[in-house]
């Protein structure tokens, strides 16, 4: 994994954002910069990509100038080449960059905007921010689909599916060429494959509650972050973490566990946080 604190590298990257008070100004200034770090800002979806392959590229490179003579070798055992002759040791991990099986993840830690909760609006839906506060409860660990097979009942094709944020939903129309089947489908549970989810409820600090102009009086702010995979189990009620990552929105009847056209139909959403990365400053 890349753990990487964009406020100490300012020769690379324009990513230079000061410390203001105001955080509307630190916002403002920050998305106006042309630099990776507005890039990471307005598109984390895609410069999170980008960064995982240009790291996957980067240790291919080094890997063929190590083994320059097991690249060919790599790429023909690649799952959507004819030849299936088996890799050496030298190849293995080329191969398992190609088919996939080794996965790369790059997480940005404290990436600026620092917000504070109070902070958080409408206008950081799907942009990367960073949030502080403590943590008050966290969700038994829990497991999400990520795809699975399933089976056309009409010609009996078969091919994978895949629920986007752990969603069910039904393939839009089969794959197979002749056949027009768009609503009956067959799940096939043993194919399918699962990573760690888990929600955790942070609220904010102390000292954001009793800073210069702020309202004492009103109770704290709270809001759900989500984390997946390697994040799970990283804090516990009581941490102080700071947790960067993209803001989302979900729909309210929907998160509450409600289903059906009933609950896709209301109107109100709240936002939470799809963790990238976790500072944990227990202790």
């Amino acid at each position: 994994f890349l753990n990487s604190n964009r406020n100490h590298d300012h020769s690379n990257m324009d990513t230079s954002t000061t410390n203001a008070t105001d955080t509307t100004n630190n916002i403002h200034s920050h998305s106006e910069q042309h630099g990776f770090g507005a890039f990471l800002y307005h598109r984390p979806s895609h410069a999170l990509i980008v960064t995982n392959c240009s790291i996957g590229l980067m240790l291919l490179t080094i890997h063929q100038r190590r083994h320059p003579t097991g690249i060919m070798a790599a790429v023909q055992n690649h799952p959507y080449t004819n030849n299936t002759n088996n890799t050496n040791s030298n190849n293995t991990f080329r191969t398992n960059l190609l088919n996939g099986s080794t996965k790369i993840t790059s997480q940005y830690c404290n990436a600026q905007p620092i917000l504070p909760l109070s902070q958080v609006r409408t206008a950081n839906l799907g942009k990367f921010v960073t949030l502080s506060g403590q943590v008050v409860s966290a969700r038994p660990k829990r497991l999400r689909v990520v795809d699975c097979e399933v089976r056309c009942e009409k010609c009996g094709e078969q091919f994978r599916h895949t629920f986007v944020d752990g969603r069910y939903t039904i393939p839009e129309r089969c794959i197979g060429r002749k056949c027009r089947n768009r609503n009956k489908f067959g799940l096939l549970r043993r194919t399918a494959h699962y990573i760690d989810f888990q929600v955790i409820k942070v609220q904010e600090a102390r000292d954001e509650m009793h800073g210069p102009g702020s309202d004492t009086a009103r109770t704290p702010r709270q809001i759900e972050i989500e984390l997946l995979q390697d994040l799970v189990d990283t804090c516990h009620a009581g941490d102080m973490i700071r947790a960067s990552g993209m803001v989302r929105a979900v729909n309210s009847a929907v998160a509450s566990g409600r289903v059906g056209k009933k609950a896709l139909e209301t109107s109100t959403y709240k936002l939470y946080l799809a963790a990238n990365a976790i500072v944990n400053n227990r202790g």
